[in-house]
């Protein structure tokens, strides 16, 4: 198979009617085998476009016009927005998981896809021959890599432009997770791709107009099945080696000479965990296998601190960011810096190490503030903020950020809702009213229609 990620994304829809139909069947046979995360709205988008005869059609198409309003619109506020960027995830990125099973040996695709709802699939697969599942692997491979054509697109000439992104696949299937970097085989095949592509144009960026104001960051995630039970982060031992090693891996490969122009964002969302609740929901309880069941600061704080030392006496330019915190949060950045700040001085490290504070900001509009996360112990609460306005939250963070030396950033942000009809749209007038509010700091969208969360 072409080893290479495809240049053009609608050269690589127009495959032959067989393939279309394998690809369609062997994701839908992939989705029912644990961990294969819930497919995106692009992922889907993708099948729809390449298996025109997919079963449910009609709800592929109505989510096919969600993440074109969003995708849309994110797209115009990053032109527009001075201060806009844009989140790279798991829609536009290929997942390690499916690649890791394209390439596993026939028995193990052969047990995937008996796996799978559709019985007459699970049926037929016992008797598929290895050139039946070749020739099923060859068409999601290069459905996958056809991801890389949106980015080329759509994406790319943002980057160009000097606008701010951030690499975030979901954290179960990422490349940059310890669940699928090897200290001896190193990263899954072609997920560095992107990545050295990115720094050389920031570098070229960069001899041509002198230092970026704007930012490259990528999240590094760990895996809960390299952890042990009880443990939330890879705060110590072999979790956390592996751990460091794939952030100092990341950085050495990017081709960011000393980590010049990079940003690693260590972890994502840490300060709510899966039983965190909005009245009575539970939003994080559907992504159980990306976030913990309780959540304490000093233990992330712990991982920080080993991390960031270790990678601040390797590489002197890199920026190391705390994981964006959900919603508004000052207590657990508060608690988090102090805790990181103690551990220096214990440990005799002068260098600074928090550059980066950031926050996630998802509503369906701009009015009042941004809800607020509350701890109680290990248990977590959301709800209405006792900050007055959004630009007071803004100042108060900001004012948080300088104290340790950092400086604030909006790493995801999303203004979407439905109609009664249920059609998505996009607030991009709220979007850009949040930007100006936020006073000049890093605001990157997040283009997933169904990832807004509300407290219903």
């Amino acid at each position: 198979m072409n080893e290479q990620a495809p240049s053009n994304y609608d050269s690589n829809i127009e495959q032959s009617g067989e393939r279309q139909s394998t690809y369609a069947e062997w994701t839908e046979a992939m989705k029912d085998v644990p961990p294969f995360d819930e497919r995106s709205a692009r992922q889907r988008y993708n099948e729809a476009r390449m298996a025109d005869t997919v079963e449910g059609e009609k709800n592929v198409d109505v989510l096919t016009r969600d993440e074109k309003v969003a995708r849309e619109a994110d797209l115009e506020f990053v032109r527009k927005c001075p201060t806009g960027g844009i989140n790279l995830t798991s829609d536009e990125l290929p997942s390690a998981q499916v690649l890791r099973l394209v390439h596993a040996d026939p028995d193990t695709q052969r047990r995937a896809l008996a796996a799978s709802r559709d019985a007459g699939l699970a049926e037929r697969a016992a008797s598929m021959t290895d050139e039946e599942l070749a020739r099923l692997a060859s068409g999601v491979y290069q459905g996958e890599l056809a991801k890389y054509g949106v980015v080329q697109h759509d994406i790319m000439p943002l980057i160009k432009d000097g606008k701010a992104c951030r690499i975030h696949p979901y954290g179960p299937s990422s490349a940059f997770s310890t669940e699928f970097y090897s200290p001896e085989k190193g990263f899954e095949p072609n997920s560095m791709n992107l990545v050295k592509e990115i720094v050389d144009v920031r570098k070229q960026l960069e001899a041509e107009r002198g230092p970026l104001s704007s930012d490259f960051t990528t999240v590094m995630n760990y895996s809960k099945l390299d952890l042990p039970e009880g443990m939330q982060y890879p705060s110590e031992g072999e979790p956390l080696s592996k751990y460091i090693e794939m952030c100092r891996a990341f950085v050495k490969e990017s081709g960011a000479e000393n980590g010049h122009g990079l940003v690693l964002e260590l972890g994502n969302e840490t300060n709510v965990s899966s039983e965190a609740r909005w009245g009575d929901a539970k939003p994080f309880e559907r992504n159980a296998d990306d976030f913990s069941k309780e959540c304490d600061p000093k233990e992330y704080a712990k991982m920080y601190f080993a991390t960031a030392s270790k990678l601040k006496a390797e590489c002197p330019e890199l920026q190391i960011s705390l994981a964006g915190t959900a919603f508004y949060d000052p207590e657990w950045i508060s608690t988090v810096c102090e805790e990181v700040s103690r551990l220096q001085n214990e440990n005799g490290v002068d260098a600074s190490l928090i550059d980066v504070i950031s926050f996630h900001d998802y509503r369906e509009d701009d009015k009042g503030p941004m809800p607020q996360v509350y701890h109680d112990g290990r248990d977590v609460h959301i709800g209405n903020s006792e900050v007055g306005s959004y630009e007071e939250q803004i100042a108060n963070m900001k004012q948080l950020a300088g104290k340790y030396g950092a400086r604030l950033d909006c790493g995801e942000c999303g203004y979407g809702s439905r109609n009664s009809q249920g059609e998505f749209s996009t607030n991009l007038d709220a979007l850009s009213r949040m930007a100006d509010k936020a006073g000049g700091i890093t605001t990157k969208t997040w283009n997933s229609a169904v990832r807004v969360r509300t407290g219903q």
